[in-house]
């Protein structure tokens, strides 16, 4: 079981490195300018790394909550009921 667990750490590091030449390519052929730290964050990212979970609620388990509140800071449900009722008569 160790030797898998190997060879599965090395297939991986593997994929990290072919998923950063990749990145740092197409930012060169982009023509933007990142440094390869943002390049390392941005695939860190990707596997998991900077995402931490929040604290454990009764109901929701680590499920990252949103109060009504913070969905009508970042969503118009007003507006979106609006726009799906004028889609239906027009459609």
């Amino acid at each position: 079981m160790g030797k898998l667990v190997r060879i599965g750490k090395i297939i991986l590091a593997v994929i990290i490195a072919l998923i950063i030449i990749y990145v740092g390519l197409h930012t060169i052929a982009v023509r933007q300018k990142v440094s390869l730290a943002v390049i390392f964050c941005g695939v860190a990212w990707c596997f998991g790394t900077h995402d931490r979970p929040w604290r454990e609620r009764a109901i929701f388990g680590k499920i990252r909550y949103m109060s009504a509140d913070g969905l009508r800071r970042k969503f118009d449900a007003v507006r979106y009921v609006k726009n799906e009722k004028r889609d239906q008569v027009l459609g």
